[in-house]
């Protein structure tokens, strides 16, 4: 598979994955991340994300709340477009929706 940083097309790198077609996430070694320049934020924005709903929650007494993430890429692929992920945290059930 091609590897690149979306940011800067012209980094990119071929690089050999097992493909699991059920799988919700891919993981790329560090060290190729950091030479296309590659941040892994996404990870971070959504534990972000899930602890600002859950304290949402808890200020408003309720017990689950949806959390939409909005990509700013071009999208490539319309099956990911509403992709659907369920959580717990802190007793709260929230269900993280990708836009």
């Amino acid at each position: 598979l091609t590897v690149a940083n979306i940011t800067d097309m012209e980094k990119q790198q071929e690089v050999s994955f097992f493909v699991d077609t059920g799988a919700t996430r891919a993981w790329i070694p560090q060290n190729i991340a950091e030479q296309l320049g590659i941040t892994p934020i996404g990870k971070d924005a959504l534990k972000k994300g899930k602890a600002q709903l859950a304290d949402y929650l808890d200020r408003m007494s309720l017990g689950s709340g949806y959390l939409l993430i909005f990509s700013r890429a071009k999208i490539t692929d319309w099956d990911t477009v509403g992709k659907r992920e369920k959580y717990e945290v802190r007793g709260k059930k929230i269900e993280v929706i990708y836009m």
